[in-house]
C-alpha cells in the first residue's frame, strides 16, 4: 500500500470516528436543548401568573406604600365587576411601573389595581387604605379570600369569598377600612375612578394608627 493510499485511509477512519462521536452527541444536545425549552416555558408562566406579595408577619404600625407593589389593570369603557375583574386574564396586568404618562392627559376612567396579601398572623387585623390622589372621584376595595376553593354560599356571611371594604367616614370617598383575618391569604382589588397619574399614591396603615394623624 503507497503512502498516499495510507493517508487516505486514516482520513476515512478519522471522518467515520469524528461522525459517530457526532451522531452519540445529537441525542444528547436534543434533551439538553428540550430540557433548556421546558425550564424556559415554566419560568415565563410562573413569573406571568405570580401576582405581587406582601407578606405580613407583625402588626403593621408604619405606613406600607404598595404604589410600587401593585398591578394595574384599564378595563376600557368596560363596566367591569369584580367577578369580571377576578376573571380578567393575567397578561392583561400591568406591573404599575409601567403606567403610561400620557394617562394624566386621559379623560376620567377606572383604574383596577391589585396585589396579594400573605396575613401570617394569628388573629385578625384592621387596616386602612388611602388614596391621595386629589384627582380621583372614589376607592373601592375588594378583599377575595385566596383560601375559599369551593363555591361559597353568598347567604353565610363566614363563608363569602368577596368583602367590600367600609368607607373610612362618610365625606372621604377614598379611604377604605378592611380586616384580614387572622393565617388568611387573601388578594386585594382595589378600584379608583377619576382622574389618574402616572403612579398610584396608594398606603396601607393600621386602622387605629390612621385614626390618630
Amino acid at each position: 500500500m503507497s503512502r498516499s493510499q495510507v493517508i487516505a485511509r486514516r482520513k476515512v477512519i478519522v471522518r467515520s470516528l469524528g461522525e459517530s462521536r457526532f451522531e452519540q452527541r445529537q441525542p444528547i444536545m436534543r434533551q439538553i436543548t428540550q430540557w433548556l425549552t421546558l425550564c424556559l416555558f415554566w419560568s415565563l408562566t410562573f413569573f406571568a401568573q405570580a401576582t405581587p406579595t406582601v407578606t405580613l408577619e407583625k402588626n403593621l404600625y408604619d405606613v406600607l406604600p404598595i404604589r410600587d407593589i401593585v398591578e394595574y389593570h384599564i378595563p376600557g369603557d368596560q363596566q367591569a365587576t369584580i367577578d369580571d375583574i377576578i376573571n380578567t386574564p393575567e397578561t392583561h396586568w400591568k406591573p404599575c411601573a409601567s403606567l403610561p404618562a400620557t394617562i394624566a392627559m386621559a379623560p376620567r376612567q377606572t383604574l383596577w389595581y391589585r396585589l396579594r396579601i400573605l396575613h401570617a398572623l394569628p388573629h385578625d387585623q384592621a387596616l386602612t387604605l388611602h388614596n391621595s390622589n386629589p384627582a380621583a372621584d372614589w376607592t373601592q376595595v375588594y378583599i377575595v379570600d385566596d383560601n375559599i376553593t369551593q363555591q361559597p354560599d353568598p347567604k353565610n356571611e363566614n363563608n363569602r369569598r368577596i368583602h367590600n371594604a367600609d368607607l373610612f367616614n362618610s365625606n372621604n370617598n377614598n379611604t377604605r377600612r378592611f380586616e384580614l383575618k387572622g393565617k388568611t391569604p387573601v388578594i386585594v382589588y382595589i378600584q379608583v375612578r377619576g382622574f389618574h397619574g402616572s403612579q398610584a399614591p396608594l398606603t396601607i396603615h393600621s386602622t387605629a394608627s390612621y385614626e390618630n394623624q
